[in-house]
């Protein structure tokens, strides 16, 4: 098994956790095509504690702040196009 889906699904298999998880590297080295092209198929083909996980992929590249990630995250659950326009939450 993957080293980095080992630690991915003891992540998930983890009942509380307060810390996330990044894929680092250099620049070009493959981390989009290994999540987009093998991670993803490994998550979402396992049932981890009875629960079924869908990836969702965004990238950081350009983001300038927590709001941002936020839409992101909702663009890419809900397949929204991202020229539609979302209300920003206040804080």
């Amino acid at each position: 098994m993957d080293y980095i889906f080992q630690i991915i699904k003891e992540y998930l298999e983890t009942k509380y956790s307060d810390y996330a998880l990044m894929i680092n590297g250099k620049w070009g080295c493959g981390k989009t095509f290994y999540v987009k092209n093998s991670l993803k198929d490994l998550i979402e083909k396992d049932e981890i504690n009875k629960i079924k996980y869908k990836v969702i992929y965004i990238s950081l590249n350009g983001i300038r702040n927590l709001n941002e990630i936020n839409k992101q995250i909702i663009f890419q659950k809900f397949n929204i196009n991202k020229s539609v326009a979302i209300p920003s939450v206040p804080r």
